[in-house]
């Protein structure tokens, strides 16, 4: 990445109560592959027996995603955006001529705590509806466009227990478009006293060599995710309860 890149970090919020939100990207220059995340215990919301007890959350219908962060930089001629909300929308885009690089990145989800002092299973269902693009006008080796979107599951000891793809694309030349929606259903394991978060996690990046001519773009835009968990005791999800859910 170009020594003079400038980053372009969004302000944490949450409305009645502050809270820190920190995230690092495990990667290099425009190819950034996993991303944790983490929150202060007390901000994590707890899910004891009561919580069990009323079944599956859907969110953001019955409470408000509250892991939302976004940030994005640029160096040289080049433009990087990013936005997201509690709501499940989120946006990245960046743009890039001769010499310049950019990059926009967003995190949306949900965390909370395993306070039932129980193992859980935790029955999850994700549907995000998307749309991402690529643009490089003029192919060169180092001219490029990347998109990467990701549905993430870890813990608050750092540990990535769940990458799911969702939308990956490499550009080196011409134009690509793509709108749809995903729609999965999985299972995880939560051992008592530990913290989760689960999220959408989406970078872009574009650059254009300084020896080249043209521009670069590349976008992604999350226009509805929504996430559905329903946290049963673990002796209590059998083989055949799984069945009738539609999972393995």
């Amino acid at each position: 990445m170009l020594a003079n890149m400038r980053a372009n970090h969004s302000s944490f919020r949450r409305h009645g109560s502050r809270w820190v939100l920190s995230f690092v990207w495990l990667a290099g220059c425009g190819g950034a592959t996993d991303v944790t995340v983490s929150r202060p215990a007390s901000e994590r919301p707890d899910v004891d027996a009561a919580v069990v007890s009323r079944g599956a959350r859907r969110m953001p219908t019955d409470e408000a995603l509250n892991l939302v962060t976004f940030t994005s930089g640029q160096g040289g001629d080049a433009s990087g955006k990013s936005a997201a909300a509690s709501n499940g929308t989120a946006s990245a885009s960046a743009q890039s001529g001769p010499g310049g690089s950019a990059w926009g990145a967003f995190q949306v989800g949900y965390c909370f705590d395993n306070a039932s002092s129980k193992p859980l299973r935790a029955i999850i269902r994700l549907k995000a509806e998307l749309a991402e693009r690529a643009r490089v006008s003029v192919e060169h080796a180092d001219n490029v466009a990347k998109v990467d979107l990701s549905f993430i599951v870890s813990d608050s000891n750092g540990s990535v227990l769940r990458r799911e793809p969702l939308a990956t694309r490499e550009a080196r030349a011409g134009p690509y478009d793509w709108a749809g929606t995903h729609e999965m259903a999985f299972e995880e394991m939560l051992e008592p006293g530990i913290g989760y978060y689960l999220f959408a996690s989406g970078r872009v990046d574009a650059q254009v060599g300084k020896d080249s001519s043209g521009q670069a773009s590349a976008s992604v835009e999350l226009k509805r995710c929504e996430l559905t968990i329903e946290w049963q005791p673990a002796a209590a999800t059998t083989r055949t309860a799984r069945a009738d859910r539609g999972l393995p």
